[in-house]
Order: C-alpha cells, then structure tokens, then sequence
C-alpha cells in the first residue's frame, strides 16, 4: 500500500516485531484512507519521512469483534476510530494459505481498498472463510512497516 506521512512524533519510540525495530506513532494518507498508525522506518530513525510518498506493508497487534457479513450492501472501508492505530475494516477475503505450523492454521488474507491485511484463523476466532467471503472486524495497532525495510 503507498502512504504518505503527514506528521511523526519522534518521542518515546515503541519496538515491534522480531527485529525489534524503533517504530513512531504517526499520521498518514493513502488512496483509501487516513489516520494513525504506528510507522517503522527502514532507516531506523524519523527523520527525513514527512511527505514522502511510501511503499508500506501493513500490520496489528490484535483484531477483535470478526463478523462475517452478507453481501447485501456490503461496502468495503476502513474507517478511523478515536483510539491511535485503531480501525474498523470490512474487507473481502482474497486469499487462504495454510500453514504447516501450528497444524489447522491458515494466512487469510481481507483486502478493502488498497489496503491488505494478514489474519490467522486464530485471530478470526476460528472462522475459516473462503476468498470471496465479506468479513467485518476492528484492528488495533495498526502498523506501516517501510518496505524498504
């Protein structure tokens, strides 16, 4: 997904992932939407990022409320809520990959707009839905992880 910062706070920087890697609480445009997120740099520090235009891969600490949605009037988004890094996404399941460990886990994969987000089947409580499948669900801690990275 392309973003483009619009503010960074370089204060008090959160480690995520397995690199352990500086990220900041930021704002952002994209095509689809705006908000907040928590955004890891590829250089490691803040500078230098404001208004540039970046390739970015997104990622959550937890998703919770998943519902499975009908396709009457069904409208793909993701909305802002009040929270830093927090959205409501409704989303179309455009793909399932299995994965060997643990047994019975899968990669689903929701895109809404230009933005594609990576669930386990441990994170949708269970629910297995097939690509094509409307799915609804809040996502906290929204990170854009710098591509470059």
């Amino acid at each position: 997904m392309q973003v483009i910062v619009t503010q960074i706070n370089p204060e008090q920087p959160i480690y995520r992932g397995h690199l352990r890697m500086p990220s900041f609480l930021a704002q952002f445009d994209s095509a689809g939407f705006s908000g907040s997120a928590w955004f890891v740099p590829a250089t490691g520090n803040s500078s230098g990022y404001l208004g540039q235009r970046l390739d970015v891969e997104l990622s959550h600490d937890r998703v919770t409320q998943v519902l499975l949605e009908d396709g009457q009037g069904f409208k793909s988004r993701v909305e802002p809520l009040p929270a830093p890094g927090a959205y409501r996404v409704s989303g179309t399941v455009s793909s399932m990959v299995p994965l060997r460990v643990p047994p019975g886990e899968a990669i689903v994969s929701v895109t809404a707009g230009d933005a594609t987000f990576a669930l386990t089947i441990a994170e949708l409580a269970g629910i297995r839905p097939a690509p094509g499948i409307h799915l609804s669900f809040l996502v906290h801690d929204l990170s854009l992880w710098d591509e470059a990275l």
